[in-house]
């Protein structure tokens, strides 16, 4: 199948779903979190933030399914791809603020990124189904179709996917709990179904705290069992922070804009060589943002590329500062036919 058949096949079930929801999310009094901006919008202006999440999941998953299941088959997954998308979009909270709400980018890890995924993958679906069970036969489709061909799986990551996705086949749930018990014991199966049956009681973003307190007790699950292997302290990072260069991220974070060229060079101790590490610092902090957003963007990640963005625009406004605190130091240290 061409590229321009597949993406046209995929636009058509959006447009399908569209109309199939639009009159009931018309209808729905509420407001959501667009997950590119991260501002409160009406639902009917979320359609295009479906449409660019859709992308890197379509090109990494469902391009296959055209050639070895059939147009038929294969568009009513996507079909169920679209409405997992839309219960994102209506449900759930953006990345940044669950980020944010584990502790900053390094409590949110990759293990814990993932636990959180998969946990909040079946309270959107749940939430969806209730509201709209006409979505049930996709999400029926794409979710048996992703836990039995999908490789990436392993037992006890089928077990924590379809424990909460009761809209599945029965013999799809009853095989999975057998193969996890099989593996481990029925006592872990056990624990393991109270962390999704509590997940799924949970809404957001009220309770994104025991959201991502049950998400780590899937971590500490995984880890006991060996599926994840416990982090070795890392060594201290040579290229640490700068005393100085903290001190001045303390005070913006405390009070964003507030930091003036003159506040700054008292903060380096009028030290023109001081005044230039930080600017080659930050300077470099503004590379590495930008690299990360469009890294981000290339993977349809606009959500994190957005955060990339703002940090970038952060390190080339605190950038500006510091090169006009070393422009008043050199100003005033000057000869003063110079300085005047």
């Amino acid at each position: 199948m061409t590229d321009n058949a597949f993406w046209g096949t995929w636009l058509w079930t959006l447009q399908q779903l569209n109309r199939g929801i639009e009159q009931a999310i018309t209808g729905m009094s509420t407001i959501t979190m667009d997950w590119v901006t991260e501002e409160e919008v009406p639902h009917a202006l979320t359609w295009t933030n479906v449409e660019r999440r859709e992308i890197a999941i379509l090109q990494g998953v469902a391009e296959g399914w055209f050639e070895a299941h059939g147009p038929g088959e294969a568009t009513l997954r996507l079909l169920g791809l679209n409405f997992h998308e839309v219960a994102r979009v209506l449900f759930s909270v953006a990345k940044p603020r669950v980020r944010e709400a584990a502790g900053g980018a390094e409590e949110f890890t990759d293990d814990l990124h993932w636990a959180w995924m998969v946990l909040e993958d079946q309270r959107i679906e749940a939430l969806l189904v209730d509201w709209y069970p006409e979505a049930i036969p996709a999400l029926q489709r794409v979710g048996a179709t992703l836990v039995t061909e999908y490789d990436g799986w392993f037992p006890a990551g089928q077990a924590l996917l379809v424990r909460g996705l009761r809209h599945l086949p029965e013999d799809v749930r009853d095989e999975v709990a057998d193969m996890f018990r099989a593996t481990f014991d029925d006592e872990t199966y056990d624990e393991l179904c109270a962390i999704v049956d509590r997940y799924l009681e949970l809404r957001a973003p009220d309770d994104l705290d025991e959201m991502l307190d049950l998400a780590r007790q899937v971590v500490q699950l995984w880890t006991r069992l060996g599926i994840i292997d416990t982090p070795e302290p890392e060594a201290p990072e040579d290229d640490a922070i700068h005393p100085v260069m903290l001190s001045l991220l303390q005070l913006d974070a405390e009070q964003p804009g507030s930091i003036r060229p003159k506040v700054a060079a008292r903060l380096c101790g009028h030290d023109p060589h001081l005044l230039l590490e930080l600017i080659g610092w930050n300077e470099e902090q503004g590379i590495a943002w930008r690299a990360a957003r469009d890294e981000a963007r290339a993977a349809g990640e606009y959500e994190e590329a957005e955060v990339c963005e703002g940090e970038r625009e952060h390190a080339q406004r605190t950038t500006k500062v510091l090169r006009k605190a070393l422009r008043r130091v050199l100003l005033k240290e000057a000869p003063e036919g110079i300085a005047s």
